[in-house]
């Protein structure tokens, strides 16, 4: 059993992102093992997060199976089992395979012209949940155009993962800027670190 495309146990997908699970039951001698139902459980990788089963796929003739995550699910691991005989414990077979998932962030800036003692405005979301409670802290970073991310803020989301900010730009153009919002990896929320579209602001 392991993820489609790779041999991987763990992988690591973007925001929205909907990957595939394969397999293949077989028996002594490698005899496939047809009509079997593989119990599927996950389990999001945040403090708390407890198993939830979904639904279980059934191998074919040739013994093989897949099951589809769809996109917008948050890292977690899966546990696949499979037992002989209805209610065995403990299954005849088990695999552990593990998904990160790197947050997604929507983020806007108006207006994307300014000047010096002008200020620009930052809002957008943290995409799925569970948001922490009290929310979940983001980062703001800003870049000339290919150059190194540099941090300059730091703030927190409400409870439904909206953020806003904004800046007063100090020196005098022109110049290019780029912005992106990043979220870092924290216990209690179920994503790997990830990054927010980029946005180019002039400044005259």
């Amino acid at each position: 059993m392991s993820w489609k495309g790779t041999k991987k146990q763990r992988i690591t997908g973007g925001f929205g992102s909907s990957e595939t699970v394969e397999g293949r039951l077989t028996g002594p001698g490698g005899v496939p093992i047809s009509g079997a139902l593989i119990d599927l459980a996950a389990t999001p990788t945040y403090a708390g997060g407890k198993p939830v089963t979904m639904t279980s796929p059934r191998t074919g003739t040739d013994g093989r199976f897949s099951v589809r995550l769809k996109g917008g699910i948050s890292s977690r691991t899966l546990r696949l089992s499979y037992r002989s005989n209805l209610g065995e414990v403990p299954p005849v077979s088990t695999h552990t395979l593990a998904l990160a998932v790197r947050a997604g962030i929507a983020l806007s800036v108006v207006p994307h012209t300014a000047s010096v003692g002008r200020s620009i405005f930052f809002r957008g979301r943290l995409l799925g949940g569970p948001i922490p409670a009290g929310g979940k802290q983001l980062v703001l970073e800003a870049r000339s155009p290919g150059g190194l991310w540099i941090e300059f803020d730091v703030f927190s989301t409400d409870a439904r993962g909206r953020y806003h900010a904004s800046y007063r730009f100090k020196f005098p153009g022109p110049a290019d800027y780029q912005f992106r919002v990043r979220c870092e990896h924290e216990s209690d929320f179920p994503f790997a670190a990830g990054s927010s579209n980029v946005v180019s602001v002039r400044e005259h």
